[in-house]
């Protein structure tokens, strides 16, 4: 008898073991196939200026989604003026082809940067629709205890759209374009992939499981 739940816990843990190196083989796969949707270049010193409190409340830099999933972005940013903090998010065009302030498909969170420009970069994973023009933003807007602005890396190339960065003074009431802001925006193909660790945990409670389910079975 003690034989018998032996040969199926083992052969329990050969099935759990080799269904983990399958899904493992899946999720490492998964994770190679993140691809650069756009990187536009900061020179290192060239910014637009400003956005926050009494200045800008909204830049933003449109793109086309190339992956059906967005997973970094990325903006230069330097504090103009104490407390200069944004917010980073992704909305899409409305129907005039301007940012949709109402339709926030992601919102970071408040980002303080110092007075010395540098990226800044966000991890996510959004579904968009390949083809749709969305906007990277910054929001600048009434956030709490941001009293100052800052300013934003821009870059002397345009992204996939062609479109120079839109602003608003007035929350969205009316926009205004000028220049072009560095950007990095990432995607891929996949869904959110599950961690190696989190199957191995699962697989090894089934195994447990089906140890006390068998000797019960078998008592």
């Amino acid at each position: 008898m003690k034989k018998i739940i032996k040969n199926k816990q083992i052969s329990l843990f050969l099935r759990g073991l080799a269904l983990t190196a399958v899904l493992s083989g899946f999720v490492f796969t998964a994770n190679a196939q993140i691809v650069v949707d756009e990187n536009t270049p900061w020179d290192g010193h060239s910014y637009i200026s400003t956005v926050g409190a009494a200045k800008s409340d909204f830049y933003a830099q449109s793109f086309f989604a190339n992956e059906p999933y967005l997973t970094k972005i990325g903006v230069v940013i330097g504090e103009s003026s104490p407390e200069g903090e944004v917010l980073l998010a992704i909305v899409p065009a409305n129907s005039l082809g301007k940012p949709d302030l109402t339709n926030v498909l992601y919102q970071g969170s408040l980002i303080n940067p110092t007075p010395t420009l540098t990226w800044y970069y966000e991890n996510m994973h959004i579904r968009v629709n390949v083809g749709q023009k969305y906007f990277l933003l910054i929001d600048g807007y009434g956030n709490a205890g941001a009293t100052g602005n800052s300013r934003i890396g821009s870059s002397s190339r345009f992204t996939d759209t062609g479109e120079s960065m839109f602003y608003t003074n007035d929350n969205g009431s009316t926009w205004g374009q000028t220049g072009a802001l560095a950007v990095f925006i990432e995607g891929t193909t996949t869904p959110v992939p599950v961690s190696i660790w989190s199957i191995v945990a699962a697989f090894a409670a089934l195994i447990v499981t089906s140890f006390f389910v068998v000797r019960r079975k078998l008592a």
